[in-house]
């Protein structure tokens, strides 16, 4: 079975339900592109300030994010944003070798 979904957020995935023949489908969202996400220009700023090695952790970095003037509303809202903050912890190590 083929299912299509012509919605520009939304894509449509099938995944088959072990205890039944049927298939169940199910909206998941897509990942918007940088042009639509608010945020993207910020994670790009953050990226590269953690790519300098001067940071060693969110709150250091932020608190740059804010000295710089971007604001401190939509830094907060990184803090929150599960995969960047793994990202970001991640170069952040990497950069410093540990």
């Amino acid at each position: 079975m083929e299912r299509a979904c012509d919605e520009a957020a939304f894509v449509c995935v099938s995944f088959s339900r072990p205890h039944r023949n049927v298939p169940h489908f199910t909206r998941v969202r897509r990942a918007m592109p940088d042009k639509d996400d608010p945020l993207a220009a910020l994670r790009a700023r953050a990226y590269a300030l953690a790519d300098t090695g001067h940071y060693s952790d969110w709150a250091s970095l932020s608190a740059a994010l804010v000295e710089g003037g971007s604001p401190d509303v939509i830094v907060r809202q990184l803090t929150h944003d599960a995969l960047f903050q793994i990202m970001l912890k991640d170069r952040m190590t990497g950069v410093r070798g540990v």
